[in-house]
């Protein structure tokens, strides 16, 4: 269910962090990915926050986030899981070992805080915080991902989560419960 975490650093200044789960788009409520209202609005090449995560990763189950420009035409998506990370006709590689390790280590619950940013053409994966992979995209890549200024999820389970940041615009099925999928 959706919640509001509190990170602690000063006692006086507790941050709110909104989270919701991960709805998944590939539905025929969401039209297979093809409807905006299944959707996250955000400048994804200009935004200081990063598509954060709170999801189980494994050797073989994949996270994917999918990538769409303005009107809803399908981008590309990243493939990511502890074997190998993808992202649609520009990187595909094996998981680096500190990233793996790394998300294993700071597991909690069995689920691990990742997040993905495709700031000014670079792709970067974090794990807790901490750059362990990055890549800077060129040339068709950079421009056609440069476009991105939407995200969904799909295979991703009610059960994770993502951060809801000011900068974001959150489609009408991208609520508690996703429109009634996890109800």
């Amino acid at each position: 269910s959706s919640g509001i975490n509190a990170e602690y650093g000063d006692p006086d200044d507790i941050i709110q962090k909104k989270t919701n789960p991960t709805c998944d788009c590939w539905t025929a409520e969401c039209g297979y990915c093809s409807n905006l209202e299944c959707t996250v609005k955000q400048d994804l090449s200009n935004s200081d926050n990063d598509i954060e995560v709170k999801s189980k990763l494994t050797y073989k189950k994949t996270n994917t986030v999918m990538f769409f420009d303005e009107d809803g035409n399908t981008i590309g998506s990243l493939n990511f899981n502890l074997k190998s990370i993808q992202l649609t006709g520009c990187v595909s590689c094996y998981t680096p070992p500190i990233l793996a390790r790394a998300a294993r280590a700071s597991t909690s619950n069995g689920k691990t805080d990742w997040s993905v940013s495709l700031k000014d053409g670079v792709l970067s994966i974090k794990i807790a915080g901490e750059v362990l992979y990055s890549h800077k995209l060129a040339g068709e890549c950079k421009e056609i991902y440069g476009n991105a200024t939407r995200f969904a999820f799909t295979g991703l389970t009610c059960e994770n989560t993502f951060t809801v940041h000011d900068d974001m615009d959150l489609g009408a099925n991208i609520n508690h419960d996703c429109g009634g999928q996890c109800a």
